[in-house]
């Protein structure tokens, strides 16, 4: 999400006639082309393979390092809270002499103290069984440092960009200064998606996002095991990759449960035909734990689908009550609230377009307007 953010707000700043240069891994670099984001210049490196105790990540960030163009810059955009990003992105910094602007797009309220963090990174999950467990012991404790001394280095941006009031409130709280910080939010590409026709309702729901844990897909799965209880022809399609474990998980239970006839996983899909499932679909369906502004809860929204979610303090800022929210965790909750939407027409038709109407005013254009604007204005500042 954050890099498909960058590069979506970086096209529109490189129309109205930026030079903008991109440092990053190959991926970064060939993801810019995918979505025909043309830079001024590349500066692109595969990553090494994973060594042991984490060399590879301190090898890859001088490689990253190394990589910066010793040139005159307005500033530096670093797209993504993660440590990979900020902590090249400070040294560039240091190197050019120029502002840092950071846009902070996820963060977990533990993830601002280290006890809190380290208890996090150490927590039992139970899908990988013990022994997994603790072989991953010292990745898990070298994360949990890394948390700690990325909100160090944020410290040091010029300008943070957070991508929702609950960011904003945990970046605060861990001390950053809040004249440094501008709330903002993502964004979507509401003219692709307007252009983007289907007919009929193929599907009854859909979920796209990355399989992973945090994404809620086993609940959203096991939910679907009781809405089949009710409509033995109840059609889902999960859109998108992930984690390989996790999804051998995933189908693994649709398996064991009889679902094949009623789960579709598609793997990864091009944008036109993630908006073609999105609109052959009653309604969306996104049991994710952790999210601020969620691009595809916003893209469904915008598809005229109405959205059930796990209740995240981030989508009340967005979406008020667009959305029909779920205490988080609650699979019986997530799959009753999936049965009577698909029994109610007029409700999904109200949801609908509640969040129709919100979610167009959240497109690229403004976003990526609204951000070049706060950057000119901290230039003026500190320059």
């Amino acid at each position: 999400g954050a890099e498909r953010q960058f590069v979506e707000i970086c096209k529109r700043w490189v129309s109205w006639g930026y030079e903008l240069h991109v440092v990053g891994t190959e991926y970064s670099i060939r993801l810019c082309r995918e979505f025909d984001f043309k830079p001024y210049s590349c500066f692109g490196f595969e990553p090494l393979p994973k060594l042991v105790m984490g060399f590879d990540e301190i090898l890859n960030l001088q490689r990253m390092c190394n990589l910066i163009p010793k040139e005159n810059f307005d500033f530096i955009y670093c797209p993504n809270e993660s440590f990979e990003y900020i902590f090249p992105s400070v040294i560039a910094k240091k190197l050019l002499s120029c502002p840092l602007v950071v846009s902070v797009n996820l963060l977990h309220p533990m993830d601002i103290n280290f006890i809190s963090s380290l208890k996090l990174a150490l927590e039992y999950s139970y899908y990988r069984g013990i022994g997994q467990y603790l072989k991953s012991i010292p990745d898990r404790l070298r994360f949990a440092f890394k948390k700690i001394l990325r909100i160090n280095l944020l410290k040091k941006a010029d300008l943070i960009f957070a991508i929702s009031r609950h960011v904003q409130g945990l970046l605060l709280k861990a001390g950053i200064d809040e004249k440094r910080v501008y709330l903002t939010s993502s964004g979507i590409d509401v003219a692709q998606i307007s252009s983007v026709n289907v007919e009929g309702k193929v599907f009854d729901a859909c979920f796209v996002g990355s399989i992973i844990p945090r994404k809620g897909v086993l609940d959203l799965v096991k939910a679907w095991r009781i809405v089949v209880d009710s409509k033995p022809d109840a059609k889902l399609a999960i859109v998108g990759g992930g984690s390989g474990f996790y999804i051998n998980r995933v189908k693994q239970y649709i398996a064991d449960n009889g679902l094949q006839n009623n789960v579709i996983m598609t793997g990864f899909v091009s944008e036109e035909e993630k908006y073609k499932v999105m609109k052959a679909s009653k309604i969306f369906v996104f049991p994710s734990y952790l999210e601020s502004f969620a691009i595809v809860v916003c893209e469904a929204l915008a598809c005229g689908l109405p959205v059930v979610a796990y209740e995240l303090p981030a989508y009340r800022d967005f979406y008020g009550n667009s959305l029909a929210y779920v205490s988080i965790g609650n699979v019986k909750a997530l799959a009753g609230k999936i049965i009577e939407l698909l029994n109610d027409v007029d409700m999904c038709e109200k949801l609908a377009k509640a969040g129709n109407h919100i979610a167009k005013k959240y497109d690229w254009e403004n976003v990526a307007k609204q951000q070049i604007k706060a950057i000119n204005k901290m230039l003026e500042q500190v320059l």
